[in-house]
C-alpha cells in the first residue's frame, strides 16, 4: 500500500515535469520496481531525458541497447550502448559508473583496463563509503557493514530457495513468543532485526528500543545478554532516533554498565564518543584508542576499523601503516565495508604496501556493489530462482 502511494506521488511529480521524478519512474517501469513493466514507455521517457542531458536517461538507453530491449529493433546495439554509458558515467550516474567499471575490469565489449576500472569503481565506492561513514560519525557505529549482499555462485545454489534472504515468518513468530516469555536472547535478536531493518524485517527503532529495554531490565538473565542490551540502548540514546531525542547522560549510564563485562559494542561506542567529542565528552583520541583496543582484542570489527583508520594517521593518531593494514584486514574479514574501502585506498596509493591496481579495484568493486542498488542484485537472484523452479 505504501509502495503504491509512493509510486503514485512520484508519478504526479513526473507528470508535472520534475526531472528526478521522471528518472525514478522510468527506472521503475523498466525494472518492474513497484510499477508494471513497460519497455516502450521506458524507452520513450529515457530518450526524452537523455535529450535534456539527464545522466539517468543516458544510462537507461545504454541498458536497453545493451540488452536488446529496444522496443522496435529488439536487438542489441553495443556501440550505442557504450556511448550512452560513457556519457552517463561522466555525468556522475552511479549505476553507469559501476557498469563501466565492470566493463573495464572484466573486458566486456572493451579492452580490459584495470586503471580505468579503478577510476570508476573508486567513484562509486567513495559515495557508498561516505554514506556509511555519516551514519558511523552520527552515532550508529555498529551499522558500518552496509546493506547485505549475498555473493553466491548460481551453480552452487541448485537446491536453494530465494527465501534464504529473508527471516521466515514462522521463525519470527517463534522469536516473538520466546521474547514474551522473557527470553533475553530472543529479545535481543528481535531488537537487532528491528534496529537494522534486515532480512525482510522493516526497520523500527521504537520496537528495537522496546526489546532491548526488556532484556536490559532482566536481573536474572545472562549477564552477557544484559550487557548487550545495555550497549544497544546506549548507542541508540547517544545518537537519537527518528522518534527519540539523544540523551547523552542516560546513554553513558547504560554504556558504563555494559563495559563492566567488557562488552565490545559499548567499548566501541564509548571510543567513538571520546574520539568525536560526543555525549558532552571532550575529544580524547588516547582514551578512544584504549576503548577500541579492548573491543578489537575481542574480534569486534567496528573497533578494528576505527584502529585501522587511526593508524592511517587520521583522527589524532601517529601513522603506522603496518598496524593500519593489520586492523583493516581483520575488520574486512568480517565484511566491514569501510575497512574494505580503506584497504582499497592503501593498495591504490601504495600506502605501506606495493601499489596494486587489481587488488585496489577488487576492494572498491566489493564496496560499490553494497550500495542501495544491492537490493536489485538480491531481487534479481530471487527472480532467477523463482523462474528456474518453474521450469
Amino acid at each position: 500500500m505504501l509502495l503504491n502511494r509512493a509510486f503514485n506521488l512520484l508519478l504526479e511529480a513526473a507528470e508535472g515535469g520534475h526531472m528526478g521524478a521522471r528518472e525514478a519512474v522510468s527506472t521503475a517501469i523498466l525494472l518492474n520496481d513497484g510499477a508494471a513493466t513497460s519497455i516502450k514507455a521506458a524507452f520513450v521517457e529515457f530518450s526524452l531525458l537523455a535529450e535534456e542531458g539527464s545522466a539517468r536517461g543516458q544510462w537507461g538507453l545504454s541498458f536497453m541497447h545493451s540488452t536488446g530491449l529496444h522496443p522496435e529493433t529488439k536487438t542489441a546495439a553495443k556501440d550505442k550502448s557504450f556511448i550512452y554509458l560513457k556519457f552517463a558515467a561522466l555525468s556522475q550516474d552511479l549505476l553507469a559508473q559501476m557498469s563501466l567499471g565492470y566493463r573495464y575490469w572484466a573486458g566486456v565489449e572493451v579492452e580490459e583496463n584495470c586503471e580505468n576500472a579503478l577510476v570508476f569503481y573508486h567513484r562509486v565506492a567513495s559515495h557508498v563509503a561516505e554514506l556509511v561513514n555519516q551514519r558511523t560519525v552520527s552515532g550508529y557505529g555498529s551499522l558500518s557493514t552496509g546493506p547485505g549482499v549475498h555473493r553466491v555462485r548460481l551453480s552452487d545454489e541448485a537446491d536453494s530457495s530465494p527465501s534464504h534472504l529473508m527471516v521466515d515468518q514462522e521463525l519470527l513468530d517463534y522469536f516473538h513468543l520466546m521474547a514474551e516469555q522473557k527470553n533475553s536472547s530472543a529479545q535481543i535478536g528481535l531488537g537487532q532485526l528491528y534496529y537494522q531493518g534486515r532480512h525482510g524485517v522493516e526497520q523500527n527503532h521504537d520496537k528495537a528500543f522496546e526489546y532491548f529495554e526488556k532484556a536490559a531490565k532482566q536481573a536474572k538473565a545472562d549477564p552477557g545478554n544484559v550487557a548487550m542490551a545495555q550497549a544497544y540502548l546506549g548507542e541508540m540514546l547517544m545518537a537519537g532516533t527518528e522518534t527519540r531525542k539523544p540523551d547523552p547522560e542516560k546513554a553513558l549510564e547504560y554504556l558504563n554498565l555494559a563495559i563492566k563485562t567488557k562488552n565490545p559494542i559499548a567499548l566501541t561506542v564509548l571510543g567513538l564518543a571520546h574520539l568525536h567529542g560526543r555525549g558532552n565528552l571532550n575529544k580524547d583520541p588516547i582514551k578512544a584508542l584504549q576503548f577500541f583496543v579492548q573491543a578489537a582484542d575481542q574480534g569486534y570489527a567496528d573497533a578494528q576499523l576505527q584502529l585501522g583508520i587511526m593508524f592511517l594517521g587520521n583522527l589524532g593518531s601517529q601513522t603506522d601503516f603496518r598496524l593500519a593494514l593489520k586492523y583493516l584486514t581483520l575488520a574486512s574479514q568480517q565484511g566491514n565495508l569501510l575497512a574494505l574501502f580503506h584497504l582499497g585506498m592503501m593498495h591504490a596509493k601504495g600506502m605501506g604496501v606495493l601499489r596494486s591496481c587489481p587488488t585496489a579495484a577488487e576492494f572498491f568493486k566489493n564496496v560499490a556493489e553494497r550500495g542501495r542498488w544491492s537490493l536489485l542484485f538480491n531481487s534479481a537472484y530471487e527472480a532467477f530462482q523463482v523462474s528456474k523452479n518453474q521450469l
